[in-house]
């Protein structure tokens, strides 16, 4: 379950991570998808390395209704905080527009000087 929400995500992900994140040395710049693959390998590694550790003859311990009711609502908080945000970011967060600086008035200014104009 946990593989399937890994792959969901990485679908929302991706293309952020090809306009916004770069990685000094693989991946300098952004518009190539090197970053989301070195993101990922990362997390196959990390991946890997958690199955070493897994113990498949070690039984499971018994925990109280208390623990698996404060496990649910650390989880559905998480959930909450994550949607949360997203809606900030995309629809509550004002999103300014790009300063447009006045090129045609530099370059008028400067065909002025380099043609000798005072103003006098």
């Amino acid at each position: 379950m946990v593989g399937n929400l890994g792959a969901a995500l990485s679908a929302v992900a991706f293309p952020y991570f090809v306009a916004n994140v770069t990685i000094p040395v693989i991946a300098e710049q952004t518009g190539t998808a090197n970053s989301f693959f070195v993101f990922a390998a990362t997390m196959n590694a990390l991946a890997m390395i958690a199955w070493l550790f897994m113990n498949p003859l070690r039984e499971l311990k018994e925990i109280s209704a208390t623990a698996l009711h404060n496990r649910l609502a650390v989880f559905v908080l998480l959930i909450v905080m994550v949607i949360s945000a997203v809606v900030y970011t995309n629809f509550l967060m004002t999103k300014t527009p790009p300063k447009e600086e006045p090129k045609a008035v530099e370059a008028d200014t400067a065909m002025l000087i380099e043609s000798g104009f005072t103003a006098e």
